[in-house]
């Protein structure tokens, strides 16, 4: 994904592609910088991990999958 399509997102959209990443975005941050950490997350080959998931959200990726 470039940062063109990641704008068009939505900041709900973009935690929930965190969340597929294995990381919990705060969706307090403005916009850009959401973008901005998903897009240095699809261009690393190792996700960041900013802290440990919930039981649940370790749930939901498992579920995704």
């Amino acid at each position: 994904m470039d940062k063109t399509e990641l704008k068009n997102l939505s900041k709900i959209e973009l935690e929930e592609l965190g969340i597929t990443k294995g990381v919990k975005l705060d969706i307090r941050l403005t916009k850009s910088k959401l973008v901005n950490q998903i897009f240095d997350l699809f261009k690393s080959s190792k996700p960041k991990v900013t802290r440990k998931l919930t039981f649940r959200e370790r749930y939901l990726l498992e579920k995704s999958k």
